[in-house]
């Protein structure tokens, strides 16, 4: 007589490890995905190797257990390693599920204390051309490579993601890809919400508002959109700029210097860190994406356009998957050509913009919610559990 699997009458335990809660593009997907997970199936915990977090809050309202490290740099890399592996075995997981490169490369470190645990990595980034980053960035990089064997699955967000890591000779049992998925519910389009917060930056209805939801940071070329900008600016009177997101001071004292240089001071919005971003972008006409290398799956165009904006993005990472034929494509470090495609939009009827703006979100609510992402990642960390992630069978291409 055939035996019972001992653990087929329970759920699985899967712990997440990330290195904070802070608002960011893979932070938002852990919390979708772990919000989302169905619990009769499954028990989450979330290891935040950081105490911070705008997501903490949400995760615990969920009831998800939320363990934070407190992590205080390199001269606490010994206790910190401690306190990781003393969490991980309270939590006693079926699988560990790591996102980005510090916590993937530390989750393949730790594993041989996790002896019956199976590790899957996160990769939400294609090229981040390493040779215009900080050394830490090329360490972990290398570090990731060297330890890929370790991971059981590596789930890449993008098929850029997925390229990048096998022509960078990443040796893995299985690679794979899941889309990221959007929250269609809490980025849709609310009319009171529009006006509340162009009357809040000051914005009239008959200005164009174009918007840049992006952290501070040299991958996201804010310096294109600044030009492409000033370029806009001397035939549509009616144009306005709001870039959304936080960064480092002196990184944002350079790029408000670049944009005053432009002439941009008075049409020019920098918000700096927001936790409103979906009710935020109710106050823009048109959204973009201007970064110039290392996205894989972009969140922000699949929010920008879930909430019913005309999206321009250039041809990074996945963007122009997701976007398809309902948003505009154009190469990376070209303002002219940025510039050229939001006066396209610009220059049409405010009936125009919002037909743009509905077919936008139709695509996203149809190819990308968050509900597929959900179903296409538990289905594999199933297989995974049950030691045969080495058959996972590979999404196809929307």
């Amino acid at each position: 007589m055939p035996q019972s699997d001992p653990t087929s009458d329970r759920k699985i335990r899967l712990t997440f490890l990330v290195h904070s809660l802070e608002v960011g593009g893979a932070e938002v997907q852990l919390t979708v995905l772990a919000c989302g997970l169905d619990r009769t199936e499954f028990a989450p915990t979330v290891i935040s190797f950081h105490d911070e977090g705008a997501l903490l809050g949400e995760l615990r309202e969920a009831d998800i257990p939320v363990v934070t490290l407190g992590l205080r740099g390199r001269h606490d890399a010994f206790g910190f390693f401690l306190r990781l592996v003393r969490a991980l075995r309270a939590s006693k997981p079926d699988v560990v599920y790591s996102y980005l490169d510090f916590p993937n490369a530390v989750a393949a470190i730790v594993k041989p204390w996790l002896r019956r645990s199976r590790l899957v990595w996160g990769i939400r980034t294609s090229d981040m051309k390493l040779e215009d980053r900080a050394l830490s960035w090329r360490i972990f990089f290398a570090l990731e490579r060297l330890l890929a064997r370790a991971a059981d699955l590596i789930i890449c967000n993008s098929w850029a993601g997925k390229r990048h890591l096998q022509q960078s000779q990443f040796h893995a049992d299985a690679i794979t890809v899941v889309g990221n998925g959007i929250d269609t519910e809490r980025y849709q389009p609310n009319p009171a919400t529009r006006k509340r917060y162009r009357a809040e930056f000051g914005f009239s209805d008959d200005d164009i508002v174009i918007g840049l939801v992006a952290r501070l940071d040299p991958v996201k070329d804010h310096a294109t959109f600044l030009k492409a900008a000033a370029d806009l600016a001397r035939d549509v009177p009616a144009a306005r700029f709001i870039c959304i997101g936080g960064g480092t001071i002196e990184y944002a004292h350079e790029l408000h210097g670049i944009g005053n240089a432009l002439g941009l001071d008075d049409r020019l919005i920098w918000t700096g860190a927001r936790d409103d971003v979906s009710d935020l972008l109710n106050a823009l006409d048109i959204a973009t994406l201007c970064s110039a290398y290392g996205e894989g799956f972009p969140n922000a165009v699949g929010e920008g356009m879930a909430m019913a904006l005309p999206f321009v993005t250039t041809d990074v990472g996945d963007a122009a998957i997701v976007v398809g034929d309902q948003g505009t494509v154009v190469p990376v470090f070209a303002p002219t050509a940025l510039a050229a495609a939001w006066r396209r939009f610009a220059k049409m009827s405010p009936q125009g913009r919002a037909a743009a703006g509905a077919d936008a979100r139709t695509r996203i609510v149809t190819c990308f919610p968050r509900k597929s992402m959900i179903d296409k990642t538990s289905a594999l960390l199933r297989r995974v559990q049950s030691k045969s992630a080495n058959q996972a069978v590979l999404q196809e291409m929307p």
